[in-house]
């Protein structure tokens, strides 16, 4: 049988091709040791009959109550409290910071998915922030749909931005992005926005517990999604400790991770994806790439194959036909 598959590996010498990278570090460790890396994207669409409305016209800042205390910088809170300008607090008081860039060193909101002059109910459609207690998933979803942003001096009335904040039981933090492009380029993927998390409640964000992860900075694309956590990264690659739940299979080795290129070193899995290791035979014809395959997408081609009229280097000597 021949078989030639869609993404075929190119002749290799000693190094096979990476492996997606996941759970990368963004920003941290704070002085408490909260970090921020990209994860795997959930957007959970609350408006359409599945959230609680929250911020209904007039409604300042709407506290929910949480289902377990939800621990923050090391202090249990029962609730938290959700604002219309990309931004929550554990308490009340947090909400009337500036969620802005440039961020100022103290009295920023706890946390900022994306925090820029929106508002509710401005008169477009949905435009609403709602709120869904997943006991599935063990976690609380606060979820900003069809929210636009204000004109303010010139800028004219943008949107809709579509994003939301996930709050687990056990202390982790998620931002998830289903729209930020808006066709405005001042506006687009944060380009006009600070995301960022600080303990404003607990007063410690002006003692090394403030991070802006991007400041005015168009980096955030649609289907993003960040995770706020203190789980460890021992081996300081950037990648954090699957006893966490995350992806470096290896936290005594800076070397093995899912952003290392696979390399052919005596069966070591160098990027944590076993499809990709170099024992792997891709195209079932006997021979991995490390073992003398030079095109693993192919299984007429590698090392001892018999020479065909193909067009094909089939036995793999440099010489075609």
């Amino acid at each position: 049988m021949h078989i030639r598959l869609p993404l075929a590996l190119a002749a290799l010498v000693a190094v096979l091709a990476p492996s997606a990278a996941s759970a990368q570090l963004l920003t941290g460790p704070d002085t408490y040791g909260y970090r921020s890396v990209e994860t795997e994207y959930d957007f959970v669409t609350l408006s359409t009959g599945l959230g609680t409305l929250m911020v209904p016209p007039g409604s300042g800042h709407p506290e929910v109550a949480l289902p377990w205390n939800f621990s923050w910088y090391g202090v249990d809170y029962p609730s938290i409290f959700i604002g219309d300008k990309g931004a929550l607090g554990f308490t009340d008081y947090a909400l009337y910071g500036t969620p802005y860039c440039p961020p100022s060193v103290g009295g920023l909101p706890d946390l900022i998915p994306l925090g820029v002059s929106m508002g509710a109910n401005l008169g477009q459609p949905n435009n609403e922030v709602w709120a869904y207690l997943d006991f599935v998933e063990d976690r609380v979803i606060l979820s900003w749909e069809d929210i636009w942003i204000y004109p303010n001096g010139g800028y004219p009335l943008t949107g809709p931005f579509d994003f939301q904040v996930h709050l687990y039981s056990n202390g982790d933090v998620e931002f998830h992005y289903a729209n930020v492009f808006v066709n405005n380029a001042e506006a687009d993927y944060g380009a006009d926005a600070n995301v960022g998390f600080y303990d404003q409640s607990g007063g410690t964000d002006t003692a090394g517990n403030a991070n802006s992860i991007y400041c005015d900075e168009a980096a955030l694309y649609n289907g993003m999604a960040i995770a706020i956590t203190t789980c460890g990264d021992p081996d300081g690659d950037g990648y954090l400790d699957p006893a966490c739940g995350y992806t470096d299979c290896d936290e005594t080795n800076a070397d093995i991770n899912p952003g290392t290129p696979e390399q052919c070193n005596g069966g070591i899995d160098d990027d944590c994806d076993a499809a990709t290791d170099e024992t792997v035979d891709n195209d079932g014809d006997g021979l991995s790439a490390c073992a003398g395959d030079c095109d693993d997408g192919d299984d007429l081609v590698y090392t001892g194959a018999t020479e065909l009229c193909d067009g094909l280097d089939n036995d793999c000597d440099t010489i075609v036909d």
